[in-house]
């Protein structure tokens, strides 16, 4: 068994120190990914919303009213 283990090669030189933060900026920069393509989904439903409106000849909302009756 000890012979067995001979033959697996192993890496020489000193071992590759691991960032903490190296997983934690992949996931934030697949996060980042994912709400851009979110974000550019909303933005056209919004455009084809406002066609939709102005071919049916419906006001829209002030933008800054925000939604909000209080």
């Amino acid at each position: 068994m000890q012979r067995d283990r001979g033959l697996v090669p192993h890496r020489r030189g000193p071992k590759p120190k691991h960032d903490p933060l190296f997983e934690q900026v992949c996931s934030l920069k697949q996060q980042n990914g994912q709400l851009t393509q979110r974000l550019a989904q909303a933005e056209l439903i919004i455009e084809v919303q406002k066609k939709v409106s102005l071919l049916l000849g419906i006001p829209l909302a002030a933008a800054g009213s925000g939604g909000s009756n209080s």
